[in-house]
């Protein structure tokens, strides 16, 4: 079993207000996931929007990529809150073509029903 961490950016809705600074958070934050990743291998992560999971089965070693992230943001004056808990995303193949990702759900009658995931996700990963 692996090591889950949720990061959210602060003050985005605020920041939404100015659409410069907003993509400029946004962009600050992906870049910053993807670099932790290329730093830190076995790293798997699900961005979306302002908000992302990571996922490694090391906890050491998620938790020197958030630090990196941290200190990597904070020097734009970009902040951050998470969480890390026991665990696995279980909600992305490793490995799979992003293009072809979908995710289950029920349907109100208790089918199962394959949906694919919208445009804006993003999963990345160095697993």
């Amino acid at each position: 079993m692996g090591y889950i961490s949720f990061i959210d950016i602060l003050g985005t809705k605020n920041a939404a207000k100015n659409a410069e600074k907003y993509m400029r958070y946004i962009g600050d934050f992906s870049c910053a996931i993807s670099q932790a990743l290329q730093i830190h291998t076995g790293i798997f992560a699900y961005i979306y929007s302002d908000c992302a999971y990571l996922e490694s089965s090391l906890l050491d070693t998620l938790i020197n990529a958030l630090d990196q992230i941290r200190k990597e943001l904070m020097a734009k004056n970009i902040y951050i809150r998470g969480s890390i808990c026991k665990g696995t995303l279980g909600a992305i193949d490793k490995g799979t073509d992003i293009k072809s990702i979908s995710k289950t759900r029920r349907t109100r009658s208790g089918r199962r029903r394959q949906r694919r995931l919208p445009e804006g996700h993003l999963a990345v990963g160095t697993g």
